[in-house]
């Protein structure tokens, strides 16, 4: 039987609440990581070129010759990095403090 705070009758936390603490810091945690990692990159480049190069055998030809693949620029605002870094610490930030929440 747990109580309300995720312990079992005998007073130790119960092995549920436990995993399910570890599943949502890890959760934040890689989200806080990704959101760093993408402020990192939008202040070391100045734009993105996607390509989308799709099937090149289903690809129309002209005269032989395969069309130009479509491209598409990403040129991230001045204010991303900074704002990505930061929110990616904070969420990191909370997901260390999950577990404490968790346990009571």
């Amino acid at each position: 039987m747990t109580d309300t705070k995720g312990h079992s009758s005998s007073g130790y936390p119960d092995r549920e609440a436990t995993e399910t603490a570890t599943m949502w810091r890890a959760m934040f945690i890689a989200i806080g990581v990704t959101a760093c990692i993408l402020g990192v990159e939008c202040m070391l480049i100045d734009k993105a070129v996607l390509v989308d190069r799709g099937d090149a055998a289903a690809a129309p030809q002209i005269n032989g010759v395969a069309a130009p693949a479509a491209k598409r620029e990403l040129v991230p605002p001045e204010w991303a990095p900074w704002s990505l870094i930061s929110a990616g610490a904070v969420v990191m930030l909370y997901s260390f403090t999950l577990p404490k929440k968790f346990s009571g």
